[in-house]
């Protein structure tokens, strides 16, 4: 039902027949944790390769938990099975380092992914947008990572998504995702991300500005400003992304950072 909600508010919202922006466009903006409203051509692939440092000083502001440090590599293969249908796979490695205290290390959880686009078009039987790229789907987790280390969860999550992108214009656009996860044993996390994309000199360049909200049930929300830039080489389909995530609230990192590099073939 939120999907559904979610869908129906943001087509009623976004205006019609606006520019597409710049080229390159990716279904995901690893380094911004944002998902776009795009999918792969069909019989493209997407391979990603990222890298996440994350910061928290007096681990969630609680007294006499230690400082913690998080770095997770990711290395991510998406493929376009239509022009309106991408699927995904995810395969992180992650060290956690506990001051005071000893680090860990090693495979996180798995992640599978689906995504179907709302955009029509000739090849695509379920759309109907016409000048909007809207998307929806669902990832699920599975528990490879030692929940006793830190590096995963104890059981698998399912966590319906849908995306939107829409550009104003040739050089502005806004990025949008509503995410909802379940596990067992553990209550709903909400993830909300909005990331604003500004490329005003140069159609290979792009400046974004990002915000993502979660909250675990009644918790207070963890809030991230995620400030960052990525390049988009002319001559061949890679793009280099770097962005400074910046934590708002005490449940959220103080600070990090995260790299991505993204090949399309």
């Amino acid at each position: 039902m939120h999907i559904v909600m979610a869908v129906s508010i943001l087509s009623a919202l976004l205006p019609q027949a606006r520019p597409a922006g710049p080229t390159h466009r990716p279904e995901e903006i690893e380094y911004m944790l944002q998902k776009t409203g795009y999918v792969l051509p069909y019989m493209i692939f997407e391979a990603d390769v990222t890298f996440s440092h994350f910061e928290f000083d007096e681990f969630r502001r609680a007294p006499g938990r230690p400082d913690l440090d998080i770095d997770q590599f990711v290395a991510e293969l998406a493929f376009g099975v239509t022009d309106w249908l991408t699927v995904e796979g995810e395969l992180p490695f992650l060290s956690v380092d506990v001051d005071p205290g000893d680090g860990e290390s090693g495979l996180g959880d798995i992640a599978l992914e689906g995504k179907v686009s709302f955009k029509e078009g000739a090849t695509n039987p379920i759309g109907f947008l016409r000048d909007i790229d809207l998307a929806a789907g669902v990832r699920v987790t599975i528990p490879t990572g030692d929940e006793d280390e830190g590096l995963g969860e104890e059981h698998a999550t399912l966590a319906p998504f849908v995306a939107g992108s829409y550009w104003f214009d040739t050089w502005v656009a806004l990025h949008a995702r509503l995410m909802l996860e379940w596990q067992q044993e553990r209550r709903p996390v909400h993830r909300v991300n909005a990331t604003a994309e500004f490329s005003p000199w140069a159609r290979e360049l792009s400046l974004m500005a990002g915000l993502q909200v979660e909250r675990e049930g009644d918790d207070p929300s963890a809030i991230l400003f995620i400030p960052g830039v990525e390049y988009r080489f002319p001559q061949i389909p890679l793009t280099p992304g770097l962005s400074i995530p910046i934590g708002l609230t005490s449940r959220a990192p103080d600070v990090g950072f995260i790299l991505n590099v993204q090949y399309r073939f």
